[in-house]
């Protein structure tokens, strides 16, 4: 939503807005310029801009309904805002969509580019904005509550199809027939070997294990520890790449990146140099402090799919007492896949649950942190989120590596540690 004020104050709109977290949105901000929070601003503004995380008993939205106001939701902005450009890239998917759009953005940076990206986090460079020019339009596209459906980009990217959102969708199979109708509405379908869309036209596709797909990358040597590997286009190597300060899993971020930015004509050289100058996004695997024997880290996982993975690679990584501090996000997510976070959360030696953040939701015993802690034998169920800063404090400095994970607020109690 920040990144809608800012391109919409940019381009000579009078932009106001209202949010829980006040300092934090301004933070995001930077301009005195937009309102937050004023006293009237439903009264003084034409149209007032939802996003999916409102409810629709909130008293403001109640409020704009009453006065008749041109009511909009974000996803519906972000598209009309998109016409305005040349071309658009979308990137959508369960996982990994702040990550690549983000990467995409470094690429078409390296390459002069003149581009638009809105990010769906806080890149270390470009924050959840940049502003370059109008050719090309660049945003991660949610498939929450079915925003999907008011996208059409010219490169629609989808990379990877995992149950999610089933409130939103009722069952997996309605929510990967959405992915496949999106992609279908697009001029170039980009999307991964693995989600085996079939009926896609204008396909390019993308793997991380198939050689014979259109865009393949591989690691040079079979050891453990390589962090080179090679990109290919056709089976033709395109060019090689040293992933040393990158996760073992951007290595599929790095091709769908490729397949992607290849789209746009854009050679390899410069590919490798955008994807080199990425340096993170705020909650994806951010380092914040480190001691003799530890590391502190923030990690966004909140889906089983990403949570599994996380854990793997942070014990890889820091060895298997890593202790892991979880919120789950939404109880509709943890009631409907229950069975697997139970599945991905076992192999942590050391767990400390913490309430789940409800987002838009009402409380729901059979998704709530407490039934879950119950089906966990390593993990001790800590109440409110609050309670997490004395725990990281109690920790930091300790034997082990401290991960937090999740979506939630529980961030924002562990950056008040410091």
């Amino acid at each position: 939503m920040s990144a809608l004020a800012k391109q919409l104050y940019q381009i000579g709109f009078d932009v106001s807005g209202s949010d829980v977290n006040p300092l934090g949105a301004k933070n995001l901000l930077c301009n005195d310029s937009i309102v937050l929070n004023g006293e009237n601003c439903i009264e003084n503004s034409d149209t007032i801009v939802v996003s999916s995380a409102i409810g629709e008993n909130d008293k403001q939205l109640l409020q704009a309904k009453k006065l008749g106001k041109n009511i909009i939701y974000r996803a519906q902005l972000l598209n009309e805002l998109s016409k305005n450009c040349k071309e658009f890239i979308g990137v959508a998917g369960t996982h990994g969509k702040t990550t690549v759009t983000s990467m995409i953005a470094h690429v078409l940076k390296a390459a002069d580019a003149n581009f638009t990206a809105h990010i769906g986090g806080l890149d270390s460079d470009f924050s959840n904005y940049a502003s370059f020019g109008n050719d090309i339009f660049l945003a991660e596209i949610c498939e929450y509550k079915k925003n999907i459906r008011y996208f059409s980009p010219d490169i629609a990217l989808v990379l990877n199809a995992d149950n999610d959102h089933l409130e939103s969708y009722g069952n997996f199979s309605a929510l990967r027939e959405e992915f496949i109708s999106y992609l279908n509405r697009s001029k170039t379908a980009v999307f991964c070997d693995e989600c085996n869309f079939k009926v896609v036209k204008n396909a390019v596709v993308f793997s991380v294990k198939n050689s014979k797909c259109d865009y393949c990358i591989q690691k040079n040597n079979s050891s453990e520890n390589s962090c080179e590997y090679t990109v290919y286009e056709h089976g033709a190597r395109l060019f090689n790449i040293d992933l040393s300060n990158f996760t073992p899993h951007d290595s599929y971020n790095v091709i769908a990146v490729t397949a992607a930015s290849r789209q746009l004509k854009i050679s390899g050289e410069i590919i490798k140099k955008g994807i080199l100058s990425f340096r993170g996004i705020k909650r994806r695997n951010e380092i914040i402090c480190k001691w003799d024997k530890g590391v502190l880290i923030a990690d966004y996982a909140h889906h089983p799919k990403q949570i599994e993975l996380a854990i793997t690679e942070y014990q890889r990584k820091y060895g298997n007492d890593c202790i892991f501090l979880f919120q789950p996000h939404t109880f509709s997510r943890t009631r409907d896949l229950f069975a697997d976070f139970v599945k991905a959360l076992s192999p942590a030696s050391k767990l400390y649950l913490f309430k789940t953040y409800a987002a838009r939701e009402r409380y729901d015993e059979t998704g709530s942190s407490e039934r879950l802690a119950s089906a966990l034998k390593n993990a001790v169920f800590c109440g409110e989120v609050e309670a997490c800063k004395s725990i990281v404090n109690r920790l930091i400095g300790g034997d082990n590596s401290v991960i937090v994970l999740g979506a939630g607020d529980i961030y924002d109690h562990v950056i008040k540690s410091f």
